[in-house]
């Protein structure tokens, strides 16, 4: 999936894997999330923000290939390290019209990620 990554400043948004999807659902703390990916989750992000995995993860089962359309982690470059997330709701309809939705950890807001963020997808 790294291919499908998208670079806004100072943040990069990664396409969540179904692996990571199961993970989380598992345990919003597993010690093996984002091991291989190279960034991490001091925050513990996801697990105050658990509402897009129990809705996203079937929809990621059913068609794994939609993973680019739906829920992002936000990494911030330096230090490799998740501080919000963004998602479409569904792929593009057929006007190319797609909608999207983000959240910043309260720790990182009001420093200017949440409009990178956008100009990164927008």
């Amino acid at each position: 999936m790294e291919d499908n990554l998208i670079h806004a400043e100072d943040l990069v948004l990664y396409s969540m894997e179904l692996a990571e999807y199961e993970l989380l659902e598992s345990d919003y703390t597993h010690p093996k999330l984002w091991l291989d990916r190279g960034f991490s989750d001091p925050p513990k992000y996801f697990l105050s923000n658990r509402n897009p995995i129990p809705y996203r993860i079937n929809q990621v089962r059913k068609d794994p290939e939609i993973t680019k359309y739906l829920l992002r982690e936000a990494v911030l470059g330096e230090g490799m390290e998740i501080i919000g997330s963004a998602g479409f709701h569904n792929p593009p309809d057929e006007n190319g019209m797609i909608e999207i939705g983000f959240r910043i950890a309260t720790a990182f807001q009001n420093k200017g990620y949440g409009k990178q963020l956008l100009r990164g997808i927008g």
